[in-house]
């Protein structure tokens, strides 16, 4: 039925819509709180189909209304794919955007015919889009209503005793120039493990007192070895061991790796409440850690005051606790 002969795009398309139709309904008669997701392309899409007689109109206005109809909705999609991406482990479910996006796409890449007409349309929206790229990169987007991200923390290190400003952003602003300067010491990239997976922006500065809690290493009866974390807002650890990791235990829930003598293992975990255990084969083993305290620590220097267009974002303005342990059983 497919491939019986050539469809037309009025036909395809309409079918195209009809399964976004479908979908709609359903969720909204069974998970409505996510029903939106694909209901608001389809009204789009709608519009589009509408204002261009399902695709028969092919002149130049048409294919406009369709490329800033298919821009605004793959733009406001691009915002879920980013979350989805980033928050839920099934890659396979990112596939629903590129159904998604078929919606509001599917007339613009009808192939032949009507490839010529819809090519003035594309590249002007790809103009634009150059255009508003060149001006947000050379232009300070921010504001009180999107404010610049930063992320500041106090680090102090178990193991030499010392102390650093850090800043985790790619980029250093003026504002955590400023607050990584306010303990008198040199900005410039060093590696504080696994505090980010590359160099940070630090900044030596005057230690204040530590927790006492360490991190601990022993060997249990039956050969493994076994991390012991203390409480923390969230403990980031990376681990290795001297011979090949086929399983790493964490706070009794076992997990499946494929690690080769001497890689690192990271893991993050949030809201210890009580002491937390990894468990690991291997009698030679290193540990890497930091902990991290919501709140800037009461005894160090107060933070700069932040303006109006800057904000703390995700674990910033917290004091770390950093360091490397090495056991051999």
């Amino acid at each position: 039925m497919s491939f019986g002969r050539p469809p037309a795009l009025s036909g395809a398309w309409l079918g195209v819509l009809a399964t976004g139709l479908i979908a709609a309904v359903a969720l909204q008669a069974t998970l409505a709180a996510v029903a939106f997701l694909v209901a608001w392309p389809l009204v789009l899409a709608s519009l589009g189909a509408a204002a261009t007689r399902l695709g028969a109109r092919d002149d130049l206005i048409a294919s406009a209304a369709l490329a800033v109809l298919a821009a605004l909705g793959g733009g406001w999609l691009a915002v879920f794919f980013h979350g989805v991406a980033q928050g839920l482990d099934l890659p396979a479910l990112l596939g629903l955007f590129l159904w998604l996006g078929a919606l509001l796409l599917w007339p613009l890449a009808w192939p032949a015919k009507t490839a010529r007409r819809v090519r003035t349309p594309a590249l002007t929206v790809l103009a634009l889009g150059l255009v508003l790229l060149g001006v947000v990169r050379v232009k300070d987007p921010w504001t009180a209503r999107h404010p610049q991200a930063t992320t500041v923390f106090h680090v102090t290190d178990d193991v030499t005793g010392k102390t650093w400003l850090a800043a985790a952003t790619p980029d250093l602003d003026a504002w955590s120039r400023a607050a990584l300067t306010a303990g008198g010491g040199e900005v410039s990239r060093q590696d504080i493990a696994p505090l980010g997976r590359g160099p940070v922006w630090a900044a030596a500065a005057p230690p204040v007192a530590a927790g006492t809690a360490r991190v601990l290493v022993d060997q249990l009866p039956d050969g493994r070895t076994r991390v012991t974390l203390p409480q923390a807002r969230v403990a980031l650890v990376e681990v290795r061991a001297d011979r090949p990791l086929t399983t790493l235990e964490i706070n009794g829930q076992t997990v499946t790796l494929q690690a080769k003598p001497g890689d690192w293992i990271h893991v993050r975990l949030a809201g210890i409440a009580a002491p937390g255990h990894l468990i690991l084969a291997g009698p030679t083993v290193e540990v890497r850690y930091s902990l991290v305290t919501e709140g800037w620590p009461a005894t160090a220097k107060p933070l700069p005051p932040r303006p109006g267009d800057v904000m703390a974002f995700d674990l910033s303005d917290s004091a770390v606790r950093t360091g490397t342990v090495k056991a051999a059983f």
